[in-house]
């Protein structure tokens, strides 16, 4: 059976701030083995299906459809810089401020998929921004130093006006993101 890697997130578009602070990092640690994200490819991640059957694919687009038809478009504050793993970073981050709607939106879309076998995600809902995965890094102290300097920065706020339902392909270069379908939201 015919499989795909899915999964459903919301585009951001990097501004002035970000782009700055995440060409810093790169500059920082440019000698460092860090597969940074390309810019045209930043998203926060609302769920990962992972490997899908194709004939799948239809059904979580329709339900998708059906419950995010009347969802209205919101805000979201991209703030400070962080990472998972420990004492060295594995994947650099940038964070989104709690919000009460895009909470609502992780639960519908949650929910909708229930009926089509996927089970309610385990563990806290973290909303970030992957910017970078690291393969090495030789100075851990310094990326650590710069994230405590940003711990509470605001980079930008966003306006999410549309969910995607995503391929992902994986290459030697990276994941290769492509829309399966946009779902417009409604005008707030």
């Amino acid at each position: 059976m015919k499989k795909e890697r899915t999964f459903i997130a919301v585009g951001i578009k990097p501004e002035a701030k970000l782009l700055n602070c995440w060409h810093k990092l790169k500059q920082q640690h440019n000698l460092d083995f860090i597969n940074w994200v390309d810019e045209g490819m930043l998203h926060l991640t609302l769920r990962f299906l992972g490997e899908i059957p194709v004939d799948l694919v239809g059904d979580v687009s329709k339900v998708l459809s059906i419950s995010l038809a009347g969802f209205n478009s919101f805000s979201l504050k991209v703030k400070e810089l962080g990472s998972f793993g420990r004492p060295t970073p594995r994947v650099i981050w940038v964070g989104i401020e709690q919000n009460e709607t895009l909470n609502n939106l992780k639960q519908t879309i949650d929910k909708a998929l229930l009926p089509l076998g996927f089970d309610r995600e385990k563990g806290l809902f973290m909303p970030h921004i992957t910017l970078g995965r690291v393969n090495f890094i030789r100075n851990p102290r310094a990326f650590y130093d710069m994230t405590e300097k940003l711990q509470n920065y605001t980079f930008q706020e966003s306006e999410i006006e549309e969910v995607t339902f995503y391929q992902s392909l994986l290459t030697p270069k990276g994941a290769i993101h492509k829309p399966i379908k946009n779902f417009l939201l409604l005008k707030g």
